[in-house]
């Protein structure tokens, strides 16, 4: 008997949810229709209403990267719950399997991006059914600033050598099929020796002392400071496993072209952002830390002792 009345009560408790949601998303359908007669239907009571158009603009398609600004409103009480700062300001998303589904569980969100264009503007309405069980739909306001379509290696390919070449006004030389010692994927790192040095020249096998800065690029004209100048050891055996920093004995094996024990040489190291060691819980950002995007590139500047 108790089962059955627990029963009967977990069946109202549903239904009546049901039924606020229902209003919920009845209310959200005709204020929508009556405001925004254009807005494009996601499905599921949701809604994409365009505040800017860019008809040559790059299309969104599914397994694109995007780079985007947006912010969350709740609609029923108009509160700014999310709005990008100047360190997540061109926050990533993989359509069709994005961070952003960690917040909506749904696809509700991809299908309005997939109806964007880069450089476009728009707002996403979404019932609470798909974010919080809430009542209360939420307005995601999008700017969609770039889209990865080429092809994530040639976006990252072009970053580097991009880089290297406006920053040192010399073309960047290149270390073709680096594996990787923990996904055992090739990729392509990109290098420039500034000077090479003066003092014995270095050898495999041997630990090299340097400062290193490390940054990490998400655009041409954003180089993001990842951690200030540090001391670091590098082990130049082939052999190596991984370095401390990186998935990747590539760094050793640049070093074996500088000199080290007297003026210390410089050199810039660019490389997918897949090979360095820290990215490898992406895309979470957890407890405020640095993380870094996908579809970046990090950017090493080694000073040898």
């Amino acid at each position: 008997m108790c089962t059955l009345v627990a029963c009967g009560l977990y069946a109202c408790s549903k239904n009546d949810t049901d039924e606020r949601l229902a209003e919920e998303e009845q209310k959200l359908t005709d204020y929508i229709t009556t405001s925004f007669p254009d807005a494009i239907h996601l499905g599921g009571s949701a809604y994409l209403v365009k505040t800017h158009e860019e008809p040559d603009g790059a299309t969104i398609e599914a397994g694109n990267y995007i780079l985007w600004n947006r912010k969350i409103t709740n609609q029923v009480t108009d509160e700014l719950e999310y709005t990008s700062d100047q360190n997540t300001k061109f926050a990533d998303s993989y359509v069709n399997g994005g961070p952003e589904l960690a917040l909506v569980q749904s696809t509700i969100l991809d299908e309005g991006l997939k109806h964007m264009r880069k450089g476009e503007k728009g707002d996403i309405y979404i019932p609470s059914r798909w974010l919080f069980f809430d009542f209360q739909p939420r307005v995601f306001s999008i700017e969609v600033v770039d889209v990865i379509s080429k092809g994530l290696s040639v976006y990252q390919e072009s970053l580097m050598s991009g880089y290297i070449k406006n920053t040192y006004q010399e073309p960047a030389d290149t270390v073709k099929d680096v594996i990787s010692t923990i996904d055992n994927i090739e990729y392509n790192v990109m290098y420039r020796i500034i000077n090479e040095g003066t003092g014995h020249s270095i050898t495999e096998g041997m630990n090299i002392n340097s400062e290193v800065e490390i940054s990490y690029l998400i655009r041409e004209e954003r180089n993001a400071r990842l951690f200030t100048t540090e001391n670091k050891m590098w082990n130049t055996n082939r052999g190596e496993k991984i370095n401390t920093l990186t998935k990747t004995n590539c760094v050793g094996e640049i070093l074996t072209k500088m000199k080290k024990g007297g003026k210390g040489g410089k050199l810039v190291i660019a490389m997918p952002s897949n090979l360095y060691w820290e990215d490898k819980n992406l895309p979470i950002n957890t407890y405020g830390q640095y993380y870094i995007p996908r579809w970046s590139v990090v950017i090493f500047t080694i000073t040898v002792k």
